[in-house]
């Protein structure tokens, strides 16, 4: 899958009221509105210095925070500029997800019956790795388990530059070419088990991303581990208003029970009012991850007015590469969910593909304004 973008670009008039550290006040903004977390911002300071950020979070719409500290300095600060908001945008968006169809329907297995059940599926895969430059430019990142880097190819590797050191070639949001002579390295064994970029010590300090191609062979699937449990809802959540409950985890794929209880003080027991009816469930799956599972309640249904128990099944993701069959080890086959693209409709059996979507951590929210998802807390699974 190829998804290429292009920056979209907007200028907004702002008048800066104070920074810092990380936090932009702001005075007649307009930041829930014109701005997303992700979105780069680039505006003049008084000095005419140009500063670079990704918006972080979004508090109000005056306030927000950004990854880089853009705070005042001895000889610098920003009193009114001008921001420049750089969005990318996805082409192809319909092939934009990280669900891979197999060739045949109704698989059985992946696993090799005349090897001992050992895996014999490889494939290629473009990982992300984040590090920080030495103070001569370099830095080396390693392959996991059965994998190597690829040989060179412009189209293979990219490096950006998400903050900087103490260095002074480059700025925050700037991609870097690479070429094999002079700052790409294989080493290691087997060769390419390394990776070792040089980019001298203008560089030095520097935070990088670093977006790789992977050979990976004997790949295993990740294991799922069916797990029930109960949760009490007691929060704002429960509000005449709210039509979307979180269940705190991601991946749930059975809801059994839903009581209320006689008001919002008391927790809910089984005994209580049974109101499971009012509710459909949304497991979290999207085309690209496993987003936190959630109760809808239905158009026509009463808002809850007591607390609520909530009974439930959900998936615990293992580590690995992706998800296929025989990550429900254990699971009735028959019973291997299938996900329909919430983007484009198509349906996958769940059974029948390489399913490369992350999961993410308990603590992501939904829709909070803050950093509503992440991905390596409690819960999490990544490729």
């Amino acid at each position: 899958m190829s998804v290429f973008g292009h920056k979209v670009y907007c200028v907004l008039r702002i008048v800066l009221e104070s920074q810092t550290q990380n936090t932009i006040l702001g005075k007649g903004t307009k930041f829930t509105t014109e701005l997303k977390i992700g979105d780069q911002i680039t505006f003049l300071d008084d000095e005419g210095d140009t500063v670079t950020s990704i918006v972080e979070s979004i508090t109000s719409v005056t306030e927000m925070t950004v990854t880089a500290a853009v705070g005042f300095t001895v000889n610098t600060k920003t009193t009114s500029a001008f921001f420049t908001r750089q969005r990318t945008k996805l082409q192809s968006a319909g092939k934009n997800i990280a669900i891979a169809r197999l060739p045949y329907d109704v698989v059985k297995t992946l696993l090799t019956t005349d090897n001992s059940g050992v895996s014999d599926t490889s494939f290629k895969i473009r990982r992300q790795f984040v590090t920080t430059l030495s103070s001569s430019g370099t830095a080396t990142i390693t392959a996991g388990t059965n994998e190597v880097f690829v040989a060179f190819t412009e189209n293979d590797y990219a490096v950006s530059i998400m903050t900087t050191g103490a260095g002074g070639t480059g700025a925050a949001g700037d991609v870097l070419t690479l070429s094999t002579a002079d700052d790409f390295t294989l080493g290691g064994s087997p060769t390419g088990k390394t990776l070792t970029i040089d980019l001298g010590s203008g560089y030095n300090g520097h935070k990088v991303k670093i977006l790789a191609t992977i050979s990976a062979s004997v790949v295993g699937a990740k294991t799922k581990t069916s797990t029930d449990t109960t949760k009490q809802i007691s929060t704002e959540a429960l509000a005449a208003t709210a039509t979307t409950i979180s269940l705190g985890y991601a991946d749930v794929y059975s809801v059994a029970s839903v009581y209320m209880a006689a008001d919002f003080s008391t927790d809910a027991t089984t005994s209580d009012t049974d109101v499971t009816s009012r509710f459909t469930l949304d497991t979290g799956q999207r085309d690209n991850f496993y987003d936190i599972s959630r109760l809808i309640r239905k158009a026509a249904a009463l808002a809850p007015t007591g607390r609520l128990l909530v009974t439930f099944s959900y998936f615990a993701h293992g580590t690995g590469n992706f998800f296929s069959v025989d990550s429900y080890s254990g699971f009735d086959y028959g019973s291997i969910s299938a996900y329909t693209s919430d983007v484009t409709g198509e349906k996958f059996e769940l059974r029948d593909v390489l399913d490369f979507r992350p999961r993410v951590d308990d603590a992501s929210t939904i829709d909070s304004g803050d950093k509503d998802r992440t991905f390596d807390g409690t819960g999490a699974s990544t490729v």
